[in-house]
C-alpha cells in the first residue's frame, strides 16, 4: 500500500519542526511519501512541495499579515486543489493558524484525517480555536502543558509529550572548528543576535539592535554575531550591518544554535528563539515591535500581560521584555549590560532549571512519530 502525508507549514520555526517530524515518520517508515507546503527544512528532510519554499512569507500582527496576502492566496489554491484532487492518508498541519485552521475545516469537509502539531497558543489568546479545532481535527500535538489543559476541556485527543525544543537543544553539540570558521577567538565576549524569521521583523528589529550594539562596543570589548534565519534574509541584514559601519559583527546563515552556545547573552526578536535561549541557559533580552494599530488590537485579544516564551512558562517575567516603545537602543543597553555585569546569574540559571522540568524530556519527537504511524497505519 502506498502511503502518503500532507504536510502544511508556512513559518520558519514550524519548518523545522515539521522537518523533524518528517524524519521520525521515515525512521519509522522509510516508504512513506510526504508532500506539501513547507521550507528548505522540509524539503531536506524528504517533502515533495507542491508550491515554492513558502516560509518567509510569514507575519507578526493582524494588520501587517496583508503584506502577502496574494502569495499566500495562491498557496491556499494550490493546496485546495491539490486535496481535492490527489489522495493523501492525512494531513498534518504545524502551526501557521491563520492558513491552517481553515485547511482543518477544508480536511473535515474531504474526509481526510488530519493532525496539528503546535495548534494555536489557546491558554495566552485564541481560546475560541480549542472548541473549533476539537470538532475539526483527529489530534492536536500540544508543545505547552497549559494549552493541552485547554484542549482537555474540549477533546480527549489532545496530547502533551513535552517540547520538541527540548530535544533539538539537548541533541546539540557545537562544531569543534566553529570559532575557526567565523574567524574569531574562543576567548573573546560574544553577543548573538537574532533580529527574526520575518521579513518585517528584521526591518524593524534589526537597526535598533545594531544601534544597542554600537553603544555596547563603545564601553565594552565584544564581537556580535548576527544569525540570519534563512539565505533570502541575509543581503538584506548585511546591508543594515554595512550602514553601521560596525567591525566587530559577522553575519551567520544556518547556525543558530552554535551561535546561542558561544554567546554570552542574547538580543532576540520575541519568539521561539528565547525558549531556545534559555534551554541553552543564555539570558536573552526579548524584542517586540509591530503596527501599533497590530499592537492594539493584539492587547485586547491577549489574556497573557507577558510576551516572551520563557516568562509565560515560568509565570513570571525573569527576563527583560522590551515592547513597542521601549524596544529601543538606550532599553536595549541597559538590560544587556545587567546581564555582562552579571547581575543575578545565579537565581537565572535556577530559573532555567526550574522551566526545563517544566517543558519535557526527550524523546518527544519520536513518540508523536509513533502516535501518528499508530493510528493511520496500525
Amino acid at each position: 500500500m502506498n502511503k502518503k502525508i500532507f504536510v502544511s507549514a508556512g513559518e520558519i520555526s514550524g519548518d523545522i519542526h515539521a522537518a523533524n517530524l518528517i524524519k521520525a515518520l521515515k525512521d519509522i517508515d522509510s516508504s512513506i511519501e510526504f508532500v506539501g507546503n513547507g521550507g528548505r527544512k522540509m524539503i531536506e528532510a524528504g517533502l515533495k512541495p507542491i508550491y515554492k519554499e513558502n516560509v518567509t512569507y510569514s507575519t507578526v500582527g493582524l494588520t501587517d499579515s496583508l503584506r502577502f496576502i496574494n502569495i499566500q492566496n495562491e498557496i491556499w489554491k494550490n493546496t485546495t486543489h491539490y486535496l481535492k484532487n490527489n489522495k493523501v492518508d492525512a494531513v498534518i498541519l504545524v502551526d501557521h493558524q491563520g492558513f491552517n485552521i481553515p485547511l482543518a475545516g477544508l480536511c473535515k469537509k474531504l474526509n481526510i484525517r488530519v493532525y496539528y502539531y503546535f495548534p494555536p497558543h489557546v491558554s495566552i489568546w485564541g481560546s475560541w480555536n480549542a472548541p473549533k479545532l476539537a470538532s475539526l481535527v483527529d489530534g492536536l500535538f500540544v508543545p505547552y502543558y497549559e494549552d493541552y489543559l485547554v484542549y482537555l476541556k474540549y477533546t480527549d485527543k489532545a496530547y502533551y509529550y513535552g517540547h520538541p525544543l527540548v530535544e533539538n537543544v539537548a541533541n546539540f553539540k557545537i562544531e569543534e572548528d566553529f570559532y575557526e570558521k567565523i574567524g574569531i577567538a574562543k576567548t573573546k565576549n560574544i553577543v548573538g543576535i537574532f533580529p527574526g524569521s520575518r521579513f518585517q521583523e528584521i526591518e524593524t528589529l534589526t537597526p535598533v539592535m545594531l544601534r544597542a550594539a554600537k553603544l555596547l562596543s563603545d564601553k565594552y570589548e565584544i564581537v556580535f554575531l548576527i544569525s540570519v534565519a534563512h539565505p533570502d534574509f541575509k543581503n538584506l541584514i548585511e546591508n543594515y550591518v554595512k550602514d553601521s559601519k560596525m567591525d566587530n559583527i559577522k553575519v551567520i546563515d544556518n547556525m543558530a544554535y552554535s551561535i546561542m552556545s558561544a554567546s554570552n547573552f542574547i538580543i532576540a526578536s520575541s519568539g521561539t528563539t528565547t525558549l531556545e535561549s534559555v534551554l541553552f541557559e543564555k539570558p536573552v533580552v526579548i524584542c517586540y515591535k509591530i503596527s501599533p494599530l497590530s499592537f492594539f488590537i493584539g492587547k485586547l485579544l491577549v489574556k497573557e500581560k507577558m510576551i516572551g516564551l520563557p516568562n509565560i512558562i515560568m509565570k513570571e517575567k525573569f527576563l527583560p521584555e522590551l515592547l513597542q516603545k521601549d524596544c529601543n537602543e538606550k532599553r536595549i543597553f541597559e538590560e544587556s549590560v545587567n546581564f555582562i555585569e552579571g547581575r543575578d546569574k545565579k537565581v537565572f540559571i535556577e530559573k532555567c532549571k526550574i522551566l526545563k522540568e517544566k517543558v519535557g524530556k526527550p524523546p518527544i519527537v519520536s513518540k508523536i512519530a509513533k502516535h501518528i504511524f499508530r493510528e493511520l497505519y496500525g
